[in-house]
This record gives C-alpha cells, structure tokens and sequence, in this order.
C-alpha cells in the first residue's frame, strides 16, 4: 500500500484470468474513489521478464492478495484493448471497462478498534450526484476533516430500517499550491437489525424501491454507484464501473424546480414508501416504468423522452378497474382490423410490420378511453393541461406522439414538441402521485403553483397546439 496525497494506492501483483481459464501475473496498481462518484485509477501492466504472454482473451478477470489473509482485491469483468505480447520491459495494458470492484479487508479477533472502525454493522450505498441533495450545503457547512458526513435525510422504509442519507467529503492538497480541493459524494447508510439481518441483494431491492420515488421527486435519476460492508471481522468495498461511474443529468428546464420542496420531503416520503409497500407487483411495476419515463437514465432529446414518457402513461392503462367496464373496440374497428390482419398474408416482414404498426393505432384508441378512466377513477387533475387527444388543426398528445413514431421529428416544431413534453411530464408527474397517494397541493404540479409558468399559459399552449405539426416540414 503507497499512501499518497490523493489517497491510497494499492500496489501488488495480480493474477489476470481470461475466459478461458488462462492466466497471467502482472503488475497492479489500483487507486479506489475517495467519495461516490470519484473515478478510481486502475493501472495494469506487463513486468520484465523473458517469455512471452499467453493469449489471453477478453472478458478477463482479476485477482490480487496483500499481506496474505489480511487484504483482497478483486475486479469481476475486464475488457482490455491492448495486450503486449511480449515482456519487454513495464507495458501498459489499455483497458477499455471495468465491471465490479471489490477492495475486502479482513481483521483479527480484537483488531478493529485500533484502526477506529466501527464494530456496529452498517452497509453504507454509493449514490451518483444529485442536485436535490447537493443544493444549499455550502463548503463552511463541512468539516476539515476528510472522511467525515453530514446526514440530510433519514427515511423510514416500512418493514425495512431507516435509512440515512448523507454527505461525505475528501480534502485533497491542490498541486503546487496551498489551496484544497474538496471531493463530496452521497450515499445512503443503513445499520441492519442482526435479528432479520438479510443479504446484500435483498436491502438493495429495497433501497432502490424507495430510489423510484425518490428519483421523481427530485426529478433526476439517482442509482447506486456501489456498497460498503463494515462488520466486525470484515469491511468490504463494491464499486460499480470503476473507471466511468454513472452520472445522471438534472431533468427540469430551471434550476431548484423540484417536485417536492425539501421541507416536505421527509414526510411525503413516509406516505409514499408506506403507499409503495402495500401495492401490487402491476402498479409496482407501473411506478417504476413512469419514473424512468420523468427521470431517464440517460440524457434524451425532447422527442425520444416524449415517446418514453408516453409509453409509460400507456402502460397505466392496464389498471383501468374493472368495474367501469372500460369500453371494447367498436364493431368498425374490428372491422378494420380484420381487413388489415388480412392484409398481412403473402407480403414481406416489412410490409407486415407496418401493417402491424396500422393495427396498433387503430387499438390504441381503446386504450386512450381506458387511461381516460384511470385519470378519472384516481382523481388525477389534467382538464388544465395539454389534452391526450385532439384533431389534426389541434392536436393532441396522441396526435404528436403518431407523427413522431411514424415519421420523426422534420414535421415537428421544437418549441411546440417541448411545450407538449413538459405538459406530458406534469401529467405524469400527477398520475405518478394519485398511485401513492401524495396530496397534489403540496407539490409543483398543482395549479396554483404551475400558474406562474409561461407554459402552462391556456393562451400559449393553444398557439402551440396550432404550429406543432407542421405542413411540408417547413420550420
């Protein structure tokens, strides 16, 4: 171990295993994040010697001992992009991924306390960088000291344990200066009941249940980045793609606009994991198709967060309660859907594809009626927003959402498709809080609140309405 200035590196001789069962020992030098969302620094490289290097075949795997029974390292996947064939002196391998980093350290009876680690089991989640959490804790709210936390949040998950979320923070010498760099990150961190203690997989299911929700409300994607395990004989480090950790973008447009404001947040997060709990694995699953539609994974231009995000109010059509009977297909429908099944017979995958898709928007009207009643049965307020249907001089969302399957955004105006992705997403947002059960005034998508935003303007969206299918493509 090399103690540095930007923190420990780990330096050793590894085992490389391919795919194949081959192996070969190199040189290891590995420097794990400091806080979540920090890269680690793994350098792997081919020693001096005479013999040539087997042919090793990705994917491959790592594995590394220091101080034999006492530290272990691990990298479950490694993609490399170049491999020296020969050992002619210290070559770099070019890695190109990095899967699971696992860093576990093991104790003597008795030997913890004299490396100040606590004995109390905890397993502390690695989360990405979030806005939400981030605002308002400013550099003098830190201590000097690195390694430390501040808690932000404690939620209570149901019939699981609390969970603190919190702020840590590295202070790192700047090069050749006498300024500090800080490094935070947040994570989440739970001490397990050793009377229901449950495994690693079990209370991450349950954290990212309440990540769905919680996601929503700041209205940006938060994931685990990786775990810490501290137990009295062990502590075990899991990072998750070390080498490029994932990073989510803020969705709203301003800055600050939140879906819940953090003076509610705690309690509104108790009625929604309480509400969350209780739920069918079908609304469970809805939820969690809703938030990746308002908080994606990945950053998305407004047409293809458009279609996500439609796909998923779609999908809530499959709760319409049974009790409404939700109306069938007309006898004209099935008519037309017969001629085109029919169709279909003799012509090219191609063709029958587009067919399909034909027969599927004739279909899609039945499903708009039942989400209607979904709207309707949970008391979800949308006579305010951009309407799910329309006519081709006015369209609605449903209109949109067709021209821009069928034939991409050149007919689209880009400020009308942004007006109607917004008005998309507050509907979503409202659906998302009737399943849970969350009262819509205490939130940024009641009306009261939106009546201070351009877009929500019934003048404005109604001009918008006019010029957002284009005639020609002309923009």
């Amino acid at each position: 171990m090399i103690e540095q200035d930007e923190g420990m590196t780990y330096a050793f001789d590894g085992k490389l295993i391919d795919v194949n069962g081959q192996s070969v020992v190199i040189d290891c030098r590995i420097k794990p994040p400091l806080v979540a969302g920090d890269m680690a620094r793994i350098e792997l490289s081919v020693p001096v010697a005479s013999k040539p290097v087997p042919n090793i075949q990705n994917p491959c795997k790592l594995y590394g001992q220091l101080t034999p029974d006492i530290f272990e390292i691990k990298i479950d996947i490694i993609w490399y992009k170049i491999m020296p064939q020969m050992y002619s002196g210290r070559m770099p391998i070019k890695l190109t991924y990095a899967g699971y980093l696992h860093l576990i350290k093991y104790f003597k009876k008795n030997g913890r306390s004299t490396l100040s680690l606590p004995i109390k089991k905890s397993i502390k989640f690695f989360l990405n960088k979030i806005a939400f959490f981030d605002d308002g804790l400013l550099l003098f709210d830190l201590s000097n000291t690195s390694g430390c936390s501040k808690d932000i949040f404690v939620i209570d998950i149901p019939d699981f344990c609390k969970v603190r979320f919190s702020r840590e923070w590295a202070f790192l010498p700047a090069e050749n200066s006498s300024n500090v760099i800080v490094k935070s990150g947040f994570c989440a961190v739970i001490y397990p009941d050793n009377e229901n203690s449950l495994t690693i997989e079990k209370y991450l299911s349950r954290l990212e249940d309440a990540l769905i929700i919680m996601s929503v409300f700041s209205r940006q994607r938060i994931t685990v980045l990786g775990w810490e395990v501290n137990d009295e004989d062990h502590q075990e480090q899991v990072w998750k793609d070390p080498l490029e950790p994932t990073t989510t973008r803020y969705v709203p447009y301003e800055p600050n606009d939140y879906l819940v404001e953090k003076k509610y947040f705690e309690s509104l997060m108790a009625i929604a994991t309480k509400a969350f709990d209780v739920l069918n694995k079908t609304k469970k699953d809805i939820l969690k198709h809703i938030s990746v539609g308002l908080s994606p994974f990945i950053e998305m231009q407004d047409s293809a967060r458009f279609l996500l995000m439609f796909h998923a109010l779609e999908a809530c059509s499959s709760i319409a309660p049974e009790i409404l009977n939700s109306p069938k297909l007309s006898e004209q429908d099935m008519s037309l859907i017969s001629i085109l099944e029919a169709s279909k017979k003799g012509v090219s995958n191609g063709i029958s594809s587009r067919i399909d898709g034909f027969i599927n928007i004739v279909k899609s009207g039945s499903s708009l009626k039942k989400l209607e009643l979904v709207l309707k049965e949970l008391n979800v307020t949308s006579y305010d927003l951009w309407p799910l249907s329309g006519t081709d001089k006015l369209p609605g969302i449903k209109e949109i959402r067709n021209k821009i399957a069928h034939n991409g955004t050149k007919n689209i105006n880009n400020q009308g498709l942004a007006v109607a992705t917004w008005h998309l997403g507050v509907l979503l947002e409202r659906l998302f809080l009737a399943l849970l059960k969350i009262p819509m005034a205490q939130t940024s998508v009641s009306p009261s609140r939106l009546c201070r935003e351009e877009w929500y303007n019934s003048g404005y969206v109604l001009e918008q309405r006019k010029t957002v299918i284009l005639a020609n493509g002309k923009k």
